[in-house]
């Protein structure tokens, strides 16, 4: 069995990362558009329709991973181009699609399912 999923990302300029999550019924990307400043996690539904927009990045998204049960997702982040280190991860809960936790810096960071 053959599966097809079609996203559009026209909206954004670069696309860091696409995961699928742990349980096969979602995808995310990670968005960034240097250019107008708008830094996103776009996660959408197998059949390609829009889930939710994450938009709490000020800084350009380099990894997202999922939870192991799907209920979660971390994107990390750097604040320039340039310095590839990773300054700041959010924590999401995909249910609410809202921010659970904002980490900056050298802050310590545990995620459990």
């Amino acid at each position: 069995i053959k599966t097809h999923l079609k996203v559009d990302l026209k909206d954004s300029a670069t696309t860091q990362a696409v995961v699928f999550s742990p349980n096969g019924k979602l995808i995310a990307g990670a968005n960034n558009d240097w250019q107008r400043g708008i830094n996103t996690v776009q996660i959408w539904r197998m059949d390609g329709s829009p889930s939710c927009t994450l938009k709490e990045h000020t800084e350009t998204i380099v990894n997202i991973a999922f939870s192991l049960d799907t209920k979660k997702l971390i994107s990390t982040g750097e604040n320039t181009p340039d310095i590839k280190t990773n300054n700041v991860a959010i924590l999401w809960d995909l249910e609410s699609c809202r921010k659970i936790k904002r980490f900056d810096k050298q802050r310590a960071l545990s995620v459990q399912s």
